[in-house]
């Protein structure tokens, strides 16, 4: 298992602000030193299996405490973590009587922790953690929303009915880009609420029109995107998973773009159909899809740098956001179908910033052209991209 130089776990340090973590004593369990853990990344090795047992337990247990002595145990979402905890058909009879058990909110804690770090792995707290200054209980709540708006669990589950029938390299892959879309997800939730807020009503705001729009997924994607998708969906069948599966998996990391169409379209008082192709018909033209594997290819070798390439996929997801909300302040159509609405809306828009248009695609076309474009030039053209926000913004009040 391969890990790096150091074992970056909340563990392996306080928190600080947000509370104390458990010291993790590696002596006292057997586990290696930095020095020794940098001897075997250069080596090629990593964390033992056992060790990796070890230190799922802790995460476990740190993570437990901090959600048991916060309000988290007490909220009413926490009432699904109880009940799922046992049988179905118990739950259903005897649910008043559940909520009464005297070990109700260690059950409910209990499951609730299995669950994220069973399917987040034993760093996904600790990266948020890092990336957010968010509390292990706050992310709790987030793990929640974005598992029940993207159906990730029972996805994993699709997943797990694989073994021996897809090759374990296959089954990681696609573990590896449900995890994915789950951090992505997660941390722009934070972003949106980095307080505490109220999860039922977060579900009852998102998730109709996230279950709507992901079921017409592929229907709404464009250019590369939709390329890439028919491809990987090919690719996963090919090597056994079922059709609805990799179909599934094809999509996924396309879905987390859902969360901003809700938005928009609150925002901007139109069917989140529209919006969703109207958001897809501009990912393909400014070739989202190509830029997000430049952002994903960034040097992370360290902590600094694997936040700024964190910071520079966000602040590509922001530029987005604003291009469409731009889009529907400066177009007008009255086309029958959804495909002409949202071509006619893009023409407008593209008519109002021909010049900036032109030269994001000529800058988007000369980074393509650099083997290892690095951090510098992606910089410029989100600047560049949040210039044209701006300049559309600028003709629509001057006219």
């Amino acid at each position: 298992m391969q890990m790096p130089r150091r074992v970056n776990l909340p563990l392996d340090k306080p928190t600080g602000r947000k509370g104390q973590s458990l010291t993790l004593p590696r002596e006292v369990e057997a586990l290696p030193t930095d020095a020794e853990l940098t001897e075997r990344h250069e080596a090629g090795g990593g964390i033992t299996t056992p060790e990796t047992a070890v230190l799922l337990a802790y995460v476990k247990m740190d993570a437990g405490s901090q959600i048991y002595n916060s309000a988290v145990p007490d909220e009413a979402f926490m009432r699904r973590y109880l009940e799922s905890y046992f049988p179905a058909s118990l739950a259903e009879q005897f649910s008043e009587v559940l909520a009464s058990h005297p070990l109700a909110r260690e059950i409910a804690v209990s499951n609730l922790v299995n669950r994220i770090v069973d399917f987040g792995g034993i760093s996904y707290l600790y990266r948020l953690l890092e990336e957010t200054g968010t509390s292990v209980a706050h992310a709790a709540r987030v793990y929640t929303v974005v598992n029940e708006l993207f159906s990730l669990e029972a996805h994993l589950d699709d997943i797990r009915t694989l073994d021996n029938r897809v090759s374990v390299d296959v089954q990681k892959r696609l573990q590896y880009n449900a995890v994915r879309l789950l951090d992505r997800a997660s941390r722009w939730l934070i972003q949106q609420a980095p307080g505490e807020f109220d999860v039922l009503s977060a579900l009852e705001y998102y998730q109709a029109t996230v279950a709507q729009l992901r079921d017409l997924m592929p229907s709404v994607l464009q250019g590369k995107d939709l390329s890439d998708y028919e491809a990987n969906k090919q690719a996963y069948i090919d090597e056994g998973v079922p059709e609805d599966v990799a179909a599934r998996a094809a999509g996924l990391l396309d879905e987390f773009s859902l969360l901003d169409i809700v938005q928009i379209a609150s925002r901007v008082d139109r069917p989140a159909l529209d919006v969703a192709a109207v958001y897809y018909g501009m990912s393909a033209r400014f070739q989202a899809a190509s830029l997000l594997k430049m952002i994903g290819r960034l040097d992370r070798s360290s902590r600094w740098k694997a936040l700024a390439r964190a910071a520079t996929r966000d602040e590509f997801y922001q530029a987005m956001h604003g291009i469409v909300v731009s889009v529907f302040d400066v177009s007008h159509t009255t086309a029958p179908t959804l495909e002409d609405r949202a071509a006619e809306r893009m023409e407008q828009w593209e008519y109002t910033n021909r010049t900036t248009m032109e030269q994001v695609v000529e800058l988007i076309d000369e980074i393509s052209r650099i083997d290892d474009p690095g951090q510098a030039p992606i910089s410029v053209l989100l600047r560049m991209l949040r210039s044209v926000v701006r300049s559309t913004e600028f003709q629509s009040e001057v006219r």
